[in-house]
């Protein structure tokens, strides 16, 4: 590798490191990673597992979880299948 030194706007730096803190990998990781993409590359959305979780937190919340019988994990083969 060859070693180099660029300068970038605040906002390209502070979206560096959160997307290496996010897949713990190094600032320059990333912008290798970035740079070796081709022009026009669709950015792939990557999640922290926290990410993910609170996303799925927030999907439960959001449903209408009205009908469902409360013991339902005691249940759910009774529930699933009947019987």
């Amino acid at each position: 590798m060859v070693r180099m030194q660029l300068y970038v706007t605040e906002e390209i730096h502070k979206d560096l490191r959160q997307e290496a803190r996010r897949r713990y990998v190094t600032v320059s990781e990333v912008a290798r990673q970035r740079m070796s993409r081709p022009r026009g590359a669709v950015k792939q959305n990557v999640k922290s597992p926290k990410e993910g979780i609170m996303e799925l937190i927030k999907l439960g919340e959001s449903l209408d979880w009205s009908g469902t019988p409360k013991n339902l994990s005691s249940e759910i083969d009774k529930t699933l299948y009947g019987g």
